[in-house]
């Protein structure tokens, strides 16, 4: 793991003009129901990061933005993924239709609604806007560049090769040009050894848990050799070529799924981060019960180096706090569930949030 320069804090950013979506105090997060995910739950545990950290956590209702609702959850909206369908700029709201009552968000955030056609409408899983030095630039999954140039005309737009669907998929800006990215051979590398582990602890492992071991292994391998979609190794390739600098993690595991798409069964990538009132970055991803599906508890897992929420940590040294990473579970229910989300629709943490900075409201 190449980590230049590691330090936890840098001077804040006191004067950032919001243009999208790399690391920076956040005074909103927004989510909404709908009949696919319960996110009160998972919208409760925010709300306690968010009051140690020092932003808010907000619901789009039916009818109003409100705080967090503590009724059961209604099934009037039809998408959770708020983040996909709306971009919050200094100026005004850039949706595609997302909002069920325009007139009353208009008046919340106090800017206009631009409403723009489906064929330039780039979703925010797709793109990035990051700081770089003095610039504004756009990253952005090669499946939208076109439109992202007829949307965003007067920003420099940095074009990267599709890893998966979106790239909040697979990776994720900090600030100050720091980008950290799944590098899936490192994590197929970890599965590898942890699988090479359990195998010498005789008296602790079964035949169960190694079978299903290789099975993941052998699935991740697959998804990487035969996707459609271009490897993380290809996207770091240009992100550094581009003069940004890559801070590699294991930070996904993907299988097949109706080849030759892929699946996510695990993403740390998917992910907020805020930049709270000491300079300090605070990183918010998804649990995952991948481990425990596979019969290993976590004192097993340290033992044959399979914790991977540890190990994510540990990548992230020098960068971010490990007391500042979250890995948030939500409820006991499936649908209110990050990781049953994840295996089951393809979207995570980031995917259910609506980023407003501290500066524009």
């Amino acid at each position: 793991m190449n980590i230049t320069s590691p330090k936890y804090t840098n001077n804040p950013q006191k004067n950032i003009s919001f243009k999208g979506y790399d690391a920076r105090p956040l005074k909103y997060l927004i989510m909404r129901d709908s009949h696919m995910v319960n996110t009160t739950p998972i919208a409760k545990v925010i709300e306690r990061i968010g009051d140690k950290h020092g932003f808010k956590m907000i619901f789009e209702g039916y009818d109003i933005l409100t705080k967090i609702p503590s009724d059961k959850f209604n099934t009037r909206m039809i998408a959770p993924w708020i983040q996909d369908y709306i971009h919050v700029l200094k100026d005004k709201l850039i949706t595609v239709g997302g909002f069920n009552r325009p007139d009353k968000i208009e008046k919340f955030f106090n800017r206009p609604i631009e409403n723009i056609s489906c064929e330039n409408f780039v979703k925010g899983g797709n793109m990035f806007f990051v700081k770089k030095g003095d610039k504004d630039i756009i990253i952005v999954g090669n499946d939208d560049c076109v439109k992202a140039m007829k949307t965003f005309k007067k920003h420099d737009i940095v074009q990267i090769p599709q890893a998966d669907y979106h790239i909040d998929l697979f990776l994720r800006p900090l600030r100050d040009g720091k980008i950290v990215v799944a590098d899936d051979k490192l994590m197929l590398e970890i599965l590898k050894n942890a699988r090479k582990n359990l195998a010498k602890e005789y008296d602790l492992s079964t035949d169960e848990q190694l079978l299903k071991l290789d099975y993941l292994i052998k699935s991740m391998k697959n998804a990487i050799d035969h996707s459609h979609y271009k490897s993380t190794e290809k996207v770091i390739s240009k992100l550094e070529k581009e003069g940004f600098s890559v801070i590699r993690v294991p930070g996904r595991i993907i299988k097949n799924y109706n080849v030759p798409e892929i699946k996510n069964i695990l993403n740390f990538t998917n992910a907020i981060v805020h930049e709270d009132q000491n300079g300090e970055l605070v990183y918010i991803t998804n649990h995952s019960d991948l481990v425990k599906s596979l019969g290993i508890d976590k004192k097993l897992a340290n033992k044959i180096g399979l914790n991977l929420e540890k190990i994510f940590k540990e990548s992230l040294n020098g960068y971010i706090k490990p007391q500042n990473i979250y890995f948030v579970k939500g409820g006991k229910a499936p649908e209110s569930n990050l990781d049953f989300v994840l295996r089951s629709y393809d979207g995570g943490i980031h995917c259910l949030c609506c980023e407003v900075p501290a500066n524009i409201v």
